[in-house]
């Protein structure tokens, strides 16, 4: 099989108009170019160069087939400084995957900053509660949440979130606050689920106390901002992240319950192939959202 790189190779030959100093060009000895050329000849079957003493010559093959080399050889060159400008300024496309409440709260609120510090980088944020394989679908970034699995990628913590108990204020005067985690029972629990099944709030207090409670829901949905409306139409107390609810609590649509009790801490973390093949726009990324939602926190 033909080797590419003595195809860049004997067009440099044929450029520097001869072995000798296309050797000098390359800074490699003169006989491996030798050899290399002789390589590609025989592999074509065919003769390129005619060689006196004095200089060489183009046969009619050499000059029928130097046009080709020299295309394969300035598509390398130009690939290379696509791979240099890449590594120097975050520039391309960036494709990020996150969950469909990471992407809305986290993400979403500070997206449009990132694309202005960062014109030459064209993000497309796939929002998906599904979890996405990085490495077969193509994404620079993924951002998962809680403890991460074993795992070849590479991750980094983007920050800590805090899930609370709330309902609206029409809920809990209908049926009243609950005064203890015991109480909770006598009430309508709504979850972010994909099933009604049985399931479980691990709740930890503000001295430390860890409390797992088995819940049935009354309902439930797989999106935050759906089951944030459900708790504030009354649908009965819900555990969501703060940051979700941050602006349904301060316009008092939502109202805390049992505040002194709340989810254990939880991290967000990015993923990513591997730190040596990190580019420059997969850096921008990671260190913007770091310091923007480590400051929101």
């Amino acid at each position: 099989m033909m080797n590419l790189n003595d195809m860049v190779l004997f067009a440099k030959v044929a450029e520097c108009k001869g072995i000798s100093s296309a050797a000098k060009v390359m800074n490699i000895p003169k006989s491996r170019v030798s050899r290399r050329i002789a390589t590609l000849e025989e592999a074509l079957g065919t003769r390129l160069l005619e060689r006196t003493t004095r200089a060489i010559e183009l046969t009619e093959m050499g000059t029928i087939f130097l046009p080709h080399c020299k295309r394969i050889a300035e598509e390398a060159e130009s690939a290379l400084e696509s791979i240099n400008r890449l590594q120097e300024a975050p520039r391309g496309v960036l494709r990020v995957s996150a969950s469909v409440g990471t992407g809305q709260y986290l993400i979403a609120p500070y997206l449009g900053e990132f694309m202005a510090e960062y014109p030459e980088v064209n993000v497309e944020l796939d929002l998906t509660n599904r979890r996405v394989d990085l490495i077969t679908e193509g994404y620079d970034l993924v951002i998962r949440v809680g403890e991460l699995e074993d795992s070849t990628l590479m991750s980094k913590k983007l920050g800590n979130a805090r899930a609370v108990m709330c309902a609206s204020p029409d809920y809990l005067k209908e049926h009243g606050n609950p005064t203890s985690i015991r109480k909770l029972g006598e009430h309508k629990k709504i979850v972010m689920s994909s099933s009604n099944n049985t399931t479980e709030w691990v709740l930890e207090s503000t001295s430390g106390e860890l409390q797992a409670i088995d819940v049935k829901p009354a309902g439930s949905v797989n999106d935050f901002t759906s089951l944030r409306s459900v708790a504030e139409q009354g649908g009965g107390i819900a555990l969501m992240p703060e940051y979700v609810i941050a602006d349904a609590l301060q316009a008092k649509r939502l109202v805390r319950v049992l505040p002194d009790w709340r989810s254990k801490l939880i991290s967000y973390y990015i993923l990513y192939p591997s730190r040596k093949g990190l580019t420059k726009k997969a850096e921008a990324w990671i260190s913007f959202f770091t310091k923007r939602i480590n400051a929101a926190a």
